[in-house]
């Protein structure tokens, strides 16, 4: 949350430190404020998975303030959760039987958590559902 703010407190500088400035500088001025609200955007986005014993499902739930939406993924289709190591952080990805690679989460950091968390989301759709 602090990462939004910030750089929604940068674009709102921009706007006020462009405002009065005309050609070339607005344009140059409007465009550096418009990258800086989307990557605030960017920090808003929310990323929530959930191993749905029910429906043998995992879902993964974004949010961007009030709209919401989800991706399922059914325990069959998936081959495994892994962890990819990208130039920003590290993220969870989901490797599907039919070999495509959806990436589950936006850039979670560093750290070992995301390995514990794909072993978890794993056994989870590996174990043969009971009842």
């Amino acid at each position: 949350m602090a990462a939004v703010l910030l750089f929604a407190a940068f674009g709102i500088l921009g706007v006020v430190s462009f405002w009065r400035d005309t050609g070339t500088t607005f344009a140059i001025g409007a465009i550096i404020t418009v990258f800086v609200w989307l990557i605030a955007i960017y920090a808003g986005v929310g990323s929530q998975l959930i191993a749905d014993r029910r429906q043998r499902a995992l879902i993964v739930r974004r949010r961007i303030g009030l709209l919401t939406w989800e991706k399922s993924y059914q325990a069959g289709d998936i081959h495994r959760v892994e962890v990819v190591s990208t130039p920003k952080g590290s993220d969870l990805s989901v490797r599907l039987r039919s070999g495509r690679k959806k990436s589950l989460t936006i850039s979670l950091g560093y750290g070992d958590r995301l390995y514990d968390d794909a072993a978890s989301l794993n056994e989870f759709l590996h174990v043969p559902h009971r009842g």
